[in-house]
């Protein structure tokens, strides 16, 4: 299984990639990389991890129904989570890490994966957020159009189905608190057709994933995830925007407001990117819409290339590094974890 997942996530970021170079100018980039101080991935990198943990807090509050955990037994199992995000293909990380919740805590694997459902649609909705208030200041929304045009899609189709695909999982995780029972006896109904020992095995899995929407049919629920959200995307804002400083990319733009903004249109835009299927740690949609965000934004082709591709290395090889430190402390395995996982 694994080995189609690598095959698919490969080939999807191979043509992202052969998009990318065949729009950058080598040179430029190749001299932005001597010219740029390095000194400021230090302070990046350690809010990176900063915003892991408000990360850990968020998920606390959408387990908290089932089990009340400490943000910091929760922090390491993120870790492995995203280690494995950056080193498999296909987001596949989303499932070790829900398994590896499950043999720490008394949570059911099915149920740590919707949790972590919610999180990428409150992740996607938020950044969204972003996106619509950089509108009002920044003409973006001819980017979007831009982005179509590289996915031969329709004229800013890919903005409006971004934001349709959010809203569209959000109603169902809300009708889901609503009326679970109907979604569960509807999943039952759609299986009939497996094998009667397979069936009696999925069904409940199926309630235990179903029950890890309580209560996301609440206002008051919602509202608070999503203000939990704020501060995780906030501090890996932050992140970039001292980055970026290394680069000169603040040197493009009049103000310290306008580069601000345009770093929350960058993030957006590269994040929301990563759910387009790929190889390990979105290599390929990653670079493309950060880049072409910077680029249409006012930022030279090379400099903007270097820095997506610095900043990129910087998300991806800490965590691997202090996820491995980890599971080596803990005498885990992430071929074991994966093999397990996928049983």
């Amino acid at each position: 299984m694994f080995s189609i997942r690598y095959t698919i996530g490969i080939l999807i970021s191979l043509a992202f990639l052969i998009a990318l170079i065949s729009q950058i100018h080598i040179e430029e980039m190749i001299t932005s990389f001597k010219n740029a101080n390095y000194a400021y991935l230090i302070p990046g990198i350690i809010i990176y991890f900063v915003s892991l943990y408000f990360r850990s807090i968020r998920w606390k509050y959408l387990l908290a129904p089932f089990e009340q955990i400490k943000t910091k037994r929760l922090y390491p199992v993120l870790l492995v989570g995203y280690l494995a995000n950056n080193v498999l293909p296909l987001r596949a990380g989303e499932l070790i890490r829900s398994y590896y919740l499950a043999k720490r805590e008394n949570i059911s694997t099915a149920t740590g994966l919707a949790t972590i459902l919610v999180e990428r649609v409150f992740d996607g909705i938020t950044l969204i957020t972003f996106i619509l208030f950089g509108g009002f200041f920044l003409p973006i929304f001819p980017l979007f159009s831009d982005f179509s045009t590289t996915l031969n899609l329709p004229n800013n189709s890919l903005l409006y189905l971004v934001i349709g695909a959010f809203l569209l999982v959000l109603v169902l995780i809300v009708l889901v608190g609503i009326i679970p029972n109907l979604f569960i006896q509807g999943t039952v109904n759609l299986i009939k057709i497996l094998p009667k020992k397979l069936r009696l095995t999925a069904i409940p899995l199926i309630e235990r994933f179903y029950s890890g929407f309580i209560g996301m049919n609440k206002p008051s629920r919602l509202f608070n995830v999503f203000f939990l959200s704020l501060p995780v995307w906030i501090a890996e804002a932050c992140m970039y925007f001292i980055i970026g400083y290394g680069f000169g990319i603040d040197s493009f733009f009049s103000s310290l407001w306008e580069y601000c903004l345009v770093i929350l249109v960058v993030v957006s835009a590269s994040n929301l990117a990563t759910a387009i299927p790929s190889s390990q740690g979105s290599v390929g949609p990653f670079e493309v819409f950060a880049t072409m965000a910077l680029i249409y934004l006012g930022v030279s082709n090379g400099i903007a290339s270097a820095y997506v591709i610095i900043l990129h290395l910087s998300l991806l090889f800490p965590v691997i590094i202090v996820g491995i430190g980890y599971m080596f402390y803990a005498s885990l395995s992430l071929k074991q974890l994966t093999g397990e996982a996928s049983e």
